[in-house]
């Protein structure tokens, strides 16, 4: 807690690794993962009420990646059960409601960062290798583009600042 300069400590509903987070308003979400079996478990964590929830993604799955953008947030890709993943599970926090889309390319271990009214999701291990594609959503025009960035990887990392996407490494 950042106002009390104080640390405390809480147990997810189900260990596991490999999975994602991210926050849209009073919410954090810990989603997907893996420890004996592949995870759709997501821990909900409510700021507004000081209360934890769980949700199941529609699709158990780890190595996915998370961002949010304007009231939603997204859970993307990842490795399941049967092969690599194109779905994409959305949380709208204005309704609180959950939707599903899919990815131009199933694919795990990509990036994902937000900057603007944009989400990207890029790169990754797709099954003819390393991938260079970019999925995009606008939340201003509620709608999906992909783009391609300058080489194909996998295992890179996201952040963005000011107007800026930054991917890196891999």
């Amino acid at each position: 807690d950042s106002s009390t300069n104080t640390w405390s400590t809480y147990s997810l509903s189900e260990a596991r690794y490999g999975l994602s987070a991210t926050s849209v308003g009073s919410k954090a979400f810990f989603a997907g993962g893996i420890s004996s079996t592949y995870s759709n478990r997501v821990d909900i964590y409510d700021s507004s009420t000081n209360t934890w929830s769980t949700y199941s993604l529609n699709e158990a799955r780890y190595s996915l990646s998370a961002t949010s953008v304007g009231n939603k947030a997204f859970f993307a890709g990842g490795i399941s059960s049967s092969d690599y993943s194109k779905r994409v599970d959305i949380y709208d926090s204005s309704t609180n409601t959950w939707s599903n889309y899919s990815l131009s390319e199933a694919r795990y271990g990509l990036s994902a960062t937000s900057v603007g009214s944009k989400a990207f999701f890029a790169g990754g291990i797709s099954a003819s290798g390393y991938s260079n594609r970019v999925d995009i959503y606008d939340s201003s025009t509620n709608t999906w583009s992909t783009y391609s960035l300058s080489e194909a990887r996998y295992g890179l990392s996201a952040t963005s600042v000011g107007s800026k996407a930054f991917f890196a490494g891999g």
